[in-house]
């Protein structure tokens, strides 16, 4: 019997409607960047955290994501930020120049260009079919409507003196302005609105607004000011600025849409707050302990952070992409006397029998991504990957070493064999190394977009290597060169262990198959259809864990039994990951949905 022995996690905010960031497969194995809507109403877009672009469709009842390329602006590694409609296709504005144009999402996207290329260029936006853009050197406006055309200076109304002055942000209800007096609005830079500043705002302090911090749609203006919100209703008569909700710590984003009107606000911590007029806000609770972000689909409020997406529909939540939910993907390993558990945002946590836990922190500069997710020991060394090419080594698990590889590729797994390690990235590639340290290419994976990870779990036995990704089953002799091997129903696989001379590998369904060759597979009765995560040999038995607590143990690969495991107090969520050592096994996974547990047991036989 497994007993709870610890609990860790961010305060539960009582009496909201709560939402959690779960654990989903991992279609490309990358963290979100940001999520932008590309004015389509049944599409969006997902940039992930390599640059890698997906665009989304939502019919309503599915999303359906597509990769696609546009390999200058990865090489550019300048981000899209915003995206609208502009000539029968779509503008992109990056980071910084140069622009582009598609058609649609698929080949390549086209430079727009710009007729004062020799002047520095400052803020670009869009609204639907115009961009504006601000020359730097001048202080003019310019404005262009179709591919080729040249960019001309926009003529200002003299009423605008005072209130456009400087470019704010733009969206899919037109462009806004501020100036010494307040914020000018306008839809097709024809037609304006003036709005004086609400108390506590100066135009010295608009000038450090961030753009987030303000939206606004055909009706209303919405301003974040620290813990409070300000909300301007644009139609109508009432024309003065009301605070509309306060309280909180801070409010960092709101973002806003027209038909439907709505607006939605992210409150610390993690409160997403959802209006239909800018006025009355309705509280909502999303588990997530990382920085959330919105955005908004044809059938809903899109909540994400950098593992996850969450779709609010009417009240109702709906994971459509996700990582390994609340940015803490849960790893164990054991070598060197020691049980290391990783946490992505919770640290790392030792202990040298598998009930006392202590906390070490890592290297990470902020701002980089995520930090140690997967641990493993191998050749005498505790690594653990985390976002883009970071890795960290230790030989103690108490101070880790952070390295990088010069690579986009994210890291997967690692294995050592005949005095050397092999390093395997998403993209197929593949290192060597004899340290662990300097790497050299064995192999060279796939460019990004066109193949999923064929490699994300390694384990060698009987003279083979086998490994599962999101590519199949895969064998190879050397660990480099790969051969795929076809199972019946094509199983999306998880985890792989080998022991008793027998090969084991799990995954989602509760599906369970085993061999002793790696090329012959037999398909085994788990007694269970949730999701496998993770399997595991030691002590002569398999022990594989995943979802709503699941476990099963066996002794050859074939039968399997149940374990229970028990939580007092609590409930039992998803299990990541089991190891073994100095007779004792370990379980890392979920309590409550929002905590780490780490379960101990000695013995499952």
């Amino acid at each position: 019997m497994f007993g709870f022995i610890l609990a860790l996690g961010g305060a539960y905010t009582q009496d909201l409607p709560s939402f959690s960031l779960k654990f989903v497969s991992d279609p490309f194995n990358e963290g979100i960047g940001v999520v932008i809507p590309t004015y389509e109403q049944n599409s969006f877009l997902v940039i992930l955290s390599s640059g890698r672009l997906l665009r989304a469709i939502d019919d309503g009842k599915k999303i359906g994501l597509t990769q696609f390329g546009f390999s200058k602006l990865l090489e550019s590694q300048s981000f899209v930020k915003q995206i609208c409609t502009f000539d029968g296709g779509y503008a992109l504005l990056p980071e910084r120049p140069p622009l582009y144009w598609t058609k649609a999402f698929e080949g390549e996207a086209e430079q727009i260009p710009i007729s004062w290329e020799r002047y520095a260029t400052g803020e670009v936006a869009c609204a639907p079919d115009i961009l504006v853009a601000e020359v730097r050197e001048s202080g003019w406006f310019r404005k262009v409507n179709k591919l080729g055309a040249t960019w001309e200076k926009i003529e200002f109304p003299e009423s605008s003196e005072g209130y456009a002055e400087k470019l704010l942000a733009s969206n899919q209800s037109g462009f806004l302005f501020y100036g010494e007096y307040g914020f000018a609005m306008t839809k097709n830079l024809e037609k304006w609105q003036f709005v004086k500043y609400p108390p506590r705002l100066s135009v010295d302090k608009a000038a450090g607004l961030d753009p987030k911090s303000i939206a606004w749609s055909s009706n209303a203006l919405v301003i974040a000011l620290g813990g409070e919100l300000w909300s301007y209703r644009i139609s109508g008569d009432n024309g003065v600025w009301q605070k509309t909700e306060s309280g909180w710590e801070s409010i960092s984003l709101v973002s806003a849409r027209d038909n439907p009107e709505q607006f939605v606000a992210i409150a610390s911590p993690n409160i997403v707050l959802i209006s239909s007029d800018g006025y009355k806000w309705r509280p909502v609770k999303v588990d997530s302990s990382n920085r959330l972000g919105v955005a908004f689909s044809k059938s809903g409020i899109l909540v994400y952070d950098e593992s996850a997406i969450l779709r609010i529909q009417q009240e109702r939540p709906e994971l459509i992409y996700g990582l390994w939910g609340l940015s803490n993907l849960v790893s164990t390993a054991f070598g060197g006397n020691t049980f290391v558990v990783t946490t992505q945002a919770d640290g790392i946590f030792t202990s040298s029998d598998g009930m006392i836990w202590r906390t070490i922190s890592v290297p990470l500069e902020r701002g980089e991504g995520f930090g140690p997710s997967r641990v493993k020991f191998v050749s005498g060394k505790f690594f653990t990957f985390g976002s883009y090419s970071n890795y960290w080594v230790s030989t103690d698990g108490l101070k880790w070493q952070k390295f990088s590889l010069n690579t986009r590729e994210g890291l997967q797994e690692i294995v050592f064999l005949n005095g050397q390690y092999l390093l395997y990235g998403s993209w197929g590639s593949v290192w060597k190394s004899k340290d662990g340290i300097k790497w050299s290419p064995a192999l060279l994976g796939a460019r990004p977009g066109l193949f999923g990870s064929p490699i994300e779990r390694v384990v060698y036995g009987n003279n083979t290597f086998v490994a599962v990704g999101e590519m199949g089953l895969n064998i190879s002799k050397d660990g480099v060169k790969w051969a795929q091997i076809q199972v019946p129903g094509n199983p999306r696989f998880r985890s792989i262990a080998f022991g008793n001379g027998v090969f084991v590998v799990v995954g989602d369904q509760g599906i369970a198959f085993f061999s002793k060759d790696g090329r012959n597979w037999r398909k085994a009765a788990s007694l269970t259809s949730e999701d496998f995560l993770d399997v595991s040999f030691a002590d002569g038995v398999f022990v594989a864990v995943g979802r709503r607590g699941v476990v099963r143990v066996s002794q050859n690969g074939e039968t399997w039994r149940p374990i229970q495991i028990t939580c007092v107090g609590c409930s039992v969520g998803d299990l990541f990951s089991v190891s073994y050592g100095k007779g004792s096994w370990v379980i890392a996974g979920r309590v409550n949905s929002i905590g780490i547990g780490i379960w101990h047991s000695q013995g499952v036989k």
